[in-house]
């Protein structure tokens, strides 16, 4: 794809040095001739869980600075599966959107073979990793009970179109480079095939991808939205409330 590996920001660094008091289980993963970095989150106590949380980062860095999006979730008791897409972290290869997709693929293929079948699936998705859920969902057989979007953006044009106007404030650059952004597993047309269950979140105070964007997906979607003052993916690091919030959502029947 045309400017497709521009998109990416990945790193192999560890960000993360936290010690945490529920079992963690290292796995690797064949994709596409790579092979990805995945980690279990087991929940705590003797209570059976209440459901997989599947979690498809952002685009920068890697999973050990994603993990504080999700580590609060085991204590409630919920088992979270979190990745590193090629080249991520300790994941061969090099990303695009069609290899990511295609790992987001083979990672539910994964669970589905090596793990029990859980009382709910859930994915959360953030920013890019939104994109990138939403089109493994609708390339998938695996049911998917809830989808969780964070700060996501309906199309690969819009959000490089913003941030060429942000960084050079050029209406020329604007319209023309979007050009040659692929429209390939865009959100927008992936996400009418979904029929899970959507909650849609996004902050007012994100400068990565504007809060319009959010709006607009919940409108696409029909579903149902929730906005905050956070910035871009903080939500669930930052408010308690939030939290307390999503659990109860997740616990309502559908």
């Amino acid at each position: 794809m045309i400017l497709d590996s521009k998109l990416f920001e990945p790193d192999t660094i560890s960000h993360s040095e936290y010690a945490y008091c529920f079992k963690i289980d290292e796995h690797f993963i064949p994709s596409n001739g790579n092979t990805l970095h995945g980690q279990y989150l087991h929940h705590q106590g003797d209570t059976e869980s209440k459901g997989l949380i599947i979690h498809f980062h952002g685009n920068a860095k890697n999973i050990t600075s994603h993990i504080t999006h999700v580590d609060w979730l085991p204590k409630h008791g919920y088992d979270v599966f979190i990745f590193d897409y090629s080249g991520y972290g300790s994941s061969s290869g090099t990303p695009s959107r069609k290899r990511l997709v295609q790992n987001g693929i083979d990672i539910l293929k994964y669970i589905a073979k090596n793990f029990d079948t859980p009382k709910k699936m859930i994915v959360i998705g953030q920013s890019l990793g939104a994109s990138i859920a939403c089109a493994t969902i609708s390339n998938s057989d695996t049911k998917i009970d809830h989808l969780i979007l964070n700060s996501a953006f309906p199309s690969f044009r819009q959000i490089v179109k913003h941030h060429i106007q942000k960084k050079f404030k050029s209406q020329l650059a604007s319209t023309f480079i979007p050009i040659f952004i692929s429209e390939k597993y865009d959100l927008k047309d992936t996400i009418k095939k979904i029929r899970s269950r959507i909650l849609v979140l996004h902050g007012t105070r994100d400068d990565i991808t504007p809060f319009r964007f959010g709006k607009e997906i919940s409108r696409l979607c029909n579903c149902t939205f929730w906005q905050s003052d956070s910035g871009h993916t903080q939500l669930f690091r930052e408010s308690e409330e939030f939290r307390n919030k999503l659990l109860l959502w997740l616990d309502e029947s559908r």
